[in-house]
C-alpha cells in the first residue's frame, strides 16, 4: 500500500506492538514505513503479577524460518533475559507455564541452529515444570520434542522410547491430536531405522486419526509422510499417488509449507526415476514458494536440490554454483547441517570433474560442521576422505 493511500484505506490510529528484536527487524527492512511513524513509547518489563503466557511456536509447523542467524541469536538473548528476570522459584501457575513457553522456543531456536544439546536441556527443564504442574500435555509434546533431537543426532532407539513415552500421554489425556503427533514422529524413527513397513503402518494410523477428526490439514502431513516412506522402499507410484494427494489438500487449505515440501519430494522422486528436468520444475515452483514466504532455509533446500538435479543433467558447473549459493543461505540463517550437505556435495562433484585436492579440502570442511553437530554421516564422510587422499594421483 503506497503511503498517500494509506489514510484513505487505514482511517483509524494504528498502534504496533512489538519486542524490541522485531522493532530493530522493522527498521532495518522498512525503513520508510519506520520513518512515517508518529512516534515510539518503550514499555518496562512486566512485573510478574502482570505475566501472562506467552505461546510458542509449534515444534511440528516449525519456527519463524525467515528468521537469519543474528535475528534468532538476539530473540534467544530475549528469552534468556525473561527466564532470568522471573527466576524458578515462582509458584504462580502463569509464570510456570510461560517458562515452559519461553524454554520451548529457546528449544526450537537451538534446533534450528543445530545446537542440539542445548536444545535436549531446555526441553528437560520443561519436563520438570509440567511434572510440577501436572500438566500431562506440555510434558509429553516436550518427550516428543527430544525424541525428534535424539533422532537428528542419529539415535533412532532413544526417540522411539520418548515418542512411545509421548504416546502413553496423549493417550491417558485423551488428546488424539497430540497422540497422532506422536505416532508420526514414531514413524520417522522407524524409518531411520530402515524399518519402513513398520513407519508406514503409524503414518497410516495418523492419517486415519485426523481423517476421523476432520482435521484436512493434519492428513495432509499424514499422506506426505506416507510418500516418503513408500519412495524410501522404491514403490514410487504409491509414493507419487500420496503426494499428490498432499499438495492437492495444501493448496487448498493454503499450507504454503506443505506445498513446498510436497514439490521437493516429488522432485527427489523423479531424480530417482531418471527423469532430472521434470525434477527442476518441481524444485522451482518449491523455491517459488519459499523466497515469497522469506522461508530461508525452504529456499537453501530447494537450490540444494535443484544443484543435485544438475549433477544428473550433466552439468556439474551449474550444480556447483547452486551448491554454493545453498551454503551462503545455510551459514546466514546458522544452519550447521545445511553448511555440512552442501559442503559436501560441493566436495563430491569436485571430484567427480577431476579435482580431487579441491574436493578433499572442501570435504574437510563439511566434516567440520559434521562433527560440530554430532551428525551420525561423520564417519563416513571421514572414510570418504581417507579413501580419497589415499588414491589421489
Amino acid at each position: 500500500m503506497r503511503r498517500p493511500v494509506w489514510p484513505q484505506k487505514v482511517p483509524q490510529p494504528v498502534v504496533l506492538w512489538v519486542p524490541e528484536y522485531a522493532f530493530t527487524i522493522i527498521g532495518r527492512e522498512a525503513p520508510d514505513f519506520l520513518d512515517w511513524r508518529s512516534g515510539s513509547v518503550f514499555f518496562p518489563t512486566m512485573t510478574e503479577g502482570d505475566l501472562l503466557p506467552l505461546r510458542s511456536d509449534v515444534w511440528e509447523g516449525g519456527l519463524n524460518t525467515s528468521l537469519n542467524k543474528e535475528d534468532r541469536e538476539a530473540r534467544i538473548r530475549e528469552l534468556e533475559s525473561r527466564l532470568k528476570l522471573y527466576g524458578n522459584t515462582s509458584t504462580d501457575r502463569r509464570v510456570q507455564d510461560a517458562r515452559c513457553n519461553w524454554l520451548t522456543e529457546l528449544a526450537i531456536h537451538h534446533h534450528q541452529l543445530s545446537k542440539l544439546d542445548m536444545s535436549v536441556q531446555y526441553l528437560e527443564e520443561v519436563i520438570a515444570i509440567a511434572r510440577t504442574t501436572g500438566d500431562r500435555l506440555s510434558e509429553g509434546k516436550a518427550m516428543s520434542n527430544i525424541g525428534l533431537c535424539w533422532l537428528f543426532l542419529g539415535n533412532p532407539r532413544k526417540a522411539i522410547d520418548c515418542f512411545n513415552q509421548s504416546i502413553l500421554i496423549a493417550q491417558l489425556a485423551l488428546d488424539r491430536l497430540a497422540e497422532a503427533r506422536a505416532i508420526g514422529n514414531l514413524g520417522s524413527a522407524w524409518s531411520k531405522l530402515g524399518e519402513h513397513r513398520r513407519a508406514i503402518q503409524c503414518f497410516q494410523q495418523t492419517l486415519q486419526i485426523h481423517q476421523e477428526m476432520g482435521d484436512l490439514r493434519g492428513a495432509g502431513n499424514s499422506l506426505g509422510s506416507l510418500g516418503i516412506a513408500w519412495a524410501a522402499r522404491g514403490e514410487y507410484q504409491l509414493a507419487t499417488s500420496a503426494l499428490n494427494q498432499r499438495l492437492a489438500i495444501a493448496r487448498k487449505v493454503n499450507d504454503s509449507r506443505g506445498e513446498k515440501n510436497a514439490l521437493n519430494t516429488l522432485g527427489q522422486i523423479l531424480v530417482e526415476q531418471g527423469n532430472p528436468r521434470d525434477a527442476i520444475d518441481r524444485f522451482e515452483q518449491s523455491l517459488a514458494i519459499a523466497e515469497r514466504a522469506g522461508d530461508k532455509r525452504g529456499e537453501e533446500e530447494a537450490i540444494g536440490n535443484i544443484g543435485f538435479a544438475l549433477t544428473r543433467l550433466g552439468n556439474p558447473m551449474a550444480a556447483l554454483e547452486f551448491f554454493h549459493r545453498a551454503v551462503g543461505l545455510a551459514r546466514e540463517i546458522g544452519d550447521k547441517d545445511g553448511e555440512a550437505v552442501g559442503n559436501w556435495q560441493i566436495a563430491v562433484t569436485l571430484n567427480a570433474i577431476g579435482q580431487r585436492a579441491e574436493a578433499v579440502t572442501t570435504a574437510e570442511l563439511a566434516l567440520e560442521y559434521y562433527e560440530q553437530i554430532k551428525h551420525p554421516y561423520a564417519d563416513g564422510v571421514r572414510k570418504q576422505i581417507e579413501d580419497w587422499k589415499a588414491t589421489a594421483g
